[in-house]
């Protein structure tokens, strides 16, 4: 908890209005960053379902905050959103579903390993049934 206070306060140098958010459902912190412009969530990662996430993740480097920038692909955000489990999460899960760049055998897998892979089955049934 005191490296992610000190992280936070490290970021808040260059963007005022940063928070730390810690979810206890998901077992996760939360470094949310906003400019005015744009609200970014850098979520730490806790769990081995997050790591995959990761090694999955598209990388670029970001002058911003001079690192290199792991940026989850939609098979991780869909998963992030099932877990999250708000009425607008579920939403955004169906939406970046519907895109045609998914892997739907490795959201799957990637789901299962979350423990959402009912979440999961439900989006997919009540996608085919909507369409």
């Amino acid at each position: 908890m005191k490296n992610m206070e000190r992280l936070k306060e490290r970021i808040k140098t260059e963007f005022p209005n940063t928070e730390l958010m810690i979810d206890n459902i998901q077992r996760m912190y939360i470094i949310r960053i906003d400019d005015g412009v744009t609200i970014i969530d850098l979520i730490i990662a806790s769990k081995n379902w997050h790591l995959q996430i990761l090694r999955d993740a598209i990388k670029i480097d970001s002058s911003i905050f001079k690192v290199r920038i792991n940026i989850a692909k939609p098979e991780g955000l869909i998963v992030m959103k099932l877990k999250a489990g708000s009425p607008q999460d579920i939403i955004d899960a169906k939406n970046l579903y519907e895109l045609e760049i998914i892997d739907k055998e490795k959201l799957f897998l990637l789901a299962k390993s979350a423990g959402v892979d009912k979440k999961f089955k439900k989006l997919i049934t009540n996608k085919k049934s909507n369409v």
